[in-house]
């Protein structure tokens, strides 16, 4: 019988298995118990003891190159291996359409992924706030961040910092045509217009509705006012 851990043994014909790839496709680790005592048990010719199961498997140095060879004399030969590169190599202008393809694919779903929603009017006046951790440096200004998001084609009054306060910053929201401000809403999830987000040294603030058009400017984490 052929020995499974013979390197130098070369069947007449048939193919060579390595010692990692039997494993593998038994399922076994290469190193377990169980792989080896099938070893022992393939090259075996005697009859095994009766505390075979029982005996811990012996150490077993690893193969150069290959440590088995499988062959069959009535079976069919397994074929030679294919160089599949050769069948598939492609010329500049056979591989064009396939990129253009993915390329068109890819930009489709970008395109997809940053779609804008139309945004509806806000259907309450509310304002909710959640409070800050406490910063290491004391911030020189008390509003950090003042940011009222609008419809595309919301009125703005020509004297806004008396209406809206002076340092707030007023983005339009337009789904059909992309904006910086638009792509800013999204990215704070603005649910609907107008909304205003602000953030002072105390406090994060979401405006909704009325409460986003209101002056915050004399009292930064107080009510704010509506100047007429």
């Amino acid at each position: 019988m052929t020995s499974l851990t013979s390197a130098e043994a070369q069947p007449k014909y048939g193919v060579q298995i390595k010692r990692e790839d039997l494993a593998t496709a038994l399922g076994f680790q290469e190193n377990s118990y169980e792989f080896q005592k099938l070893i022992r048990q393939l090259n075996s010719t005697d009859e095994r003891p009766a505390d075979w199961d029982n005996q811990p498997a012996q150490s077993t140095p690893k193969a150069k190159e290959v440590i088995a060879h499988i062959r069959s004399k009535s079976g069919i030969p397994f074929p030679e291996p294919v160089d599949y590169s050769k069948k598939f190599k492609l010329t500049k202008e056979e591989l064009q359409p396939h990129v253009e393809r993915m390329l068109e694919k890819g930009l489709k779903k970008f395109s997809e992924l940053n779609q804008l929603k139309p945004l509806t009017s806000c259907l309450h006046d509310k304002t909710e706030k959640e409070k800050n951790p406490k910063f290491i440096d004391k911030p020189e200004k008390k509003v950090l961040l003042d940011i009222l998001f609008v419809k595309h084609d919301f009125y703005i009054p020509e004297d806004r910092a008396y209406h809206l306060g002076k340092q707030v910053l007023i983005r339009r929201y337009n789904s059909e045509k992309p904006s910086y401000g638009s792509h800013t809403a999204r990215a704070l999830q603005v649910p609907c217009l107008p909304y205003r987000y602000r953030v002072t040294e105390k406090y994060t603030y979401k405006h909704y509705g009325k409460d986003a058009l209101l002056n915050y400017d004399q009292d930064p984490d107080g009510k704010g006012v509506k100047n007429e």
